[in-house]
């Protein structure tokens, strides 16, 4: 049977509603339901799922009304966020795996706008490279507002993983508000070179009928079917020594360079020197997939033909003839040789891409941005482009940064084009080697304000590193996105979107924790930012981890001890989260494979492991994992185990050491007025006293009892309207 008010709720959601014990609730899409049990709570984790076969639960049999439930006393289901048996914490888990994926996507550009804002951390913007800091904000007006000239381009520079992209992401939900703004949004993943094309000019074709935009597909499918028929590793080898023969030709004051470039054509053209390169996991098939797949590996610096790319003599496939062996003769008996041939190969991949993929010819990207904004400003609209990641775009950059530079009013006659407005999110890196001189130039003096300084992002809000602050506060923001779940968020938003107050993600994003039954335990135990708890992590698991991060080899020159919200994301939360659930809820978490898995974090203090092994203690190695990762270093004695806070012993269902055999301290309280009494008992063999500790909003503890035998305590002139949390 369901109270009164969820009764009216699912006669709402579900046709021939039944009152009464075993209640069925009819519905065409989801039938034979079965109640099991009614809870008074706020939210719907009181069902189970026949489909998800039941933990521990031999005498029940229910079917879902939602996606996650509740078994009574009875371990909960497979997957869902659930209630623990009892109501106790003990191996509750609050959030579905299932939707790790729509939540947790460190490629921003998939992540659906409700569950972006949700979860979006405010970046740190600095003008130029270590200058003064600005809000999103203000880079969000820098983009928004325009000069006489009608053009604004804002690159948005910063290292692999810094969050440039997820920055540029945050924009298009911004600027969707904007009055009479069309926006072209450019992913970073999930499209290869083709589909994102083809998607720019999908979304351009909504603009009106172009005759370029047709033509420029009937090239780029004339393009493919070439390629489809020579095949790509041929097409990609045959360009590039045409590339080769034009350098090679053309005029240069570097003739050391062209004269490379003469010796390195027959080398192209021989059999004997084409196998290694084209040969599995080589140069070719890593220039293919950065072109061809939906992503690539190459951390958003572009692909990179490098001095190991160039075969050795072992690695040719049969002797070269007299030409070719006298062009590798030479080239490799200099390594400055080998240096300038490596970059000649790479400069001749880069400017295959355009004749490969038919964005040279007739008509041009430029044409077609030009035809569009033609159509809109006839329909009084202004262009916004934002692009995820320039380096996607690699080989057609060039195109498609020409193009933006188009300015909507020529000297002395009426206005012919659309005002343009561009984010681009790009590596410095990228940015210096792969765009022109003259594109940078009109950049810079388009942003003059700024004294022709770009916009940077900073990892973090402390360039000198991370703090807890800084993880937590990330955290706290995808834990609630991740409770809430993404139909919810998406929901809640369109409500926003209806009132107009989705510009403010505090007024629209659901709490998550409010109407959580262990709230102020979880909080006081494990910790929260902002009301959204940190379960199951606490601050000091949230750095450890991370630390080992760092430090990991195929990362740490990357990282250089920074926080990057993509490493972040892809090692600690997601992993964690996703593993976690069933080990928590068969009282086998944190195992020892989190050792193993994140080895590189400090290690306990030999003291503490000595005195672990002289217990008798069935938790032992968990109680040594939780001691490593979720202890304060600071505080952990060095030759002493410790308990933790009450509530992840609980969680964890790790027994307190020495406390677990006798019966926890039980107190009372009452409120009048401005006043809290409580009260307790200690119980048997408590010889030390007890403490009592208080924190406003469940964070900041602080101090009101040490060692004391008082056995109650008045807590006068407490305001009124918050929470107030006390630890005995």
């Amino acid at each position: 049977t369901l109270p009164r008010p969820r009764q009216r709720a699912y006669q709402e959601g579900h046709r021939g509603f039944a009152a009464g014990p075993n209640a069925q609730l009819g519905n065409p899409e989801k039938s034979g339901f079965t109640v099991v049990e009614s809870r008074s709570l706020a939210t719907s984790r009181q069902w189970s799922d026949r489909n998800h076969k039941p933990r521990r639960c031999q005498t029940r049999a229910a079917t879902c009304i939602e996606p996650w439930e509740y078994h009574g006393d009875h371990r909960a289901c497979e997957d869902p966020r659930t209630m623990s048996p009892s109501d106790t914490f003990a191996g509750f888990i609050c959030w579905n795996p299932n939707e790790l994926s729509q939540v947790l996507d460190y490629e921003a550009g998939r992540l659906a706008d409700s569950v972006l804002l949700a979860a979006h951390s405010p970046a740190t913007v600095t003008i130029g490279e270590n200058g003064e800091r600005i809000t999103e904000q203000e880079a969000l007006d820098r983009l928004i507002h325009i000069d006489e000239g009608g053009i604004k381009i804002v690159p948005i520079l910063g290292k692999a993983g810094s969050g440039k992209s997820h920055l540029v992401r945050w924009f298009k939900p911004q600027v969707e508000q904007v009055e009479d703004a069309f926006v072209v949004y450019v992913p970073k993943g999930g499209e290869n070179l083709r589909g994102l094309v083809l998607g720019v000019l999908d979304r351009l074709d909504e603009v009106g009928e172009m005759d370029e935009s047709r033509e420029l597909r009937e090239q780029l499918e004339t393009a493919f079917s070439r390629i489809a028929e020579d095949g790509i590793e041929e097409a990609i080898l045959n360009q590039i020594s045409l590339q080769l023969h034009q350098i090679s030709t053309r005029e240069s004051e570097d003739g050391r360079r062209q004269g490379i470039a003469q010796l390195l054509r027959p080398l192209l053209l021989a059999e004997e020197f084409r196998v290694p390169l084209r040969a599995e996991g080589g140069v070719v098939d890593r220039y293919r997939a950065s072109v061809e797949e939906e992503t690539g590996d190459l951390q958003a610096e572009g692909f990179r033909f490098g001095v190991e790319d160039i075969p050795r003599a072992a690695d040719l496939r049969g002797r070269l003839g007299d030409a070719a062996q006298e062009s590798y003769d030479q080239v490799t008996s200099d390594p400055e040789y080998l240096e300038i041939a490596a970059e000649l190969i790479s400069d001749a991949f880069h400017a295959s891409i355009p004749q490969l993929f038919g964005l040279v010819g007739q008509t041009s990207l430029e044409d077609v941005f030009g035809a569009a904004r033609k159509l809109l400003l006839g329909k009084g609209k202004e262009l916004y482009v934002l692009i995820e990641d320039l380096s996607r775009m690699q080989g057609f950059e060039d195109a498609l940064l020409e193009a933006f530079l188009v300015l909507p009013t020529p000297q002395g006659q009426p206005q012919q084009l659309c005002n343009l407005h561009v984010a681009i999110a790009v590596t410095d890196g990228f940015y210096n080697t792969y765009t022109s001189p003259t594109f940078r130039s009109r950049v810079a003096a388009m942003n003059g304000a700024d004294g022709g300084r770009l916009l940077y992002l900073e990892s973090i809000p402390d360039s000198d590193g991370w703090d807890s602050t800084t993880l937590t506060s990330f955290t706290s923001r995808y834990l609630n996105a991740l409770r809430v779940g993404p139909k919810d968020l998406e929901r809640a938003y369109v409500n926003a979107l209806a009132d107009g107050s989705a510009a403010d993600p505090d007024a629209w994003v659901p709490q998550s924790c409010s109407d959580c039954p262990h709230m102020d335990s979880c909080h006081s135990s494990f910790g929260a930012t902002n009301g959204q708890g940190h379960y199951p992590f606490n601050e000091h698991s949230l750095n450890a981890f991370y630390l080992d991060v760092v430090r990991r080899p195929e990362v740490s020159d990357r990282l250089e001890e920074q926080f990057n919200p993509r490493y972040f994301i892809q090692f600690v939360l997601d992993r964690l989260l996703r593993e976690s659930p069933d080990h928590i809820r068969d009282g086998t978490f944190p195992n020892s494979e989190l050792e193993h898995d994140y080895r590189l974090a400090n290690p306990l203090k030999p003291g503490v492991i000595v005195s672990l092994s002289n217990l008798e203690d069935k938790d032992r190695q968990r109680r040594q994992t939780l001691l490593r990762y979720w202890a304060n270093p600071d505080e952990l004695p060095a030759e002493q185990a410790i308990d933790l806070a009450s509530g992840i012993h609980e969680a964890f269902a790790i027994s307190r050491i020495g406390v677990d055999r006798l019966p926890e301290i039980r107190g009372t309280y009452s409120a009048t007025g401005t006043s809290i009494s409580l009260s307790w008992k200690v119980p048997p063999g408590a010889t030390e006293g007890i403490d009592l500790k208080y924190a406003k909003n469940g964070v900041d503890w602080e101090s009101l009892l040490t060692g004391s035998n008082e056995l109650s305590f008045e807590h006068e002139d407490r305001t009124e309207n918050i929470r107030h949390c006390y630890e005995v």
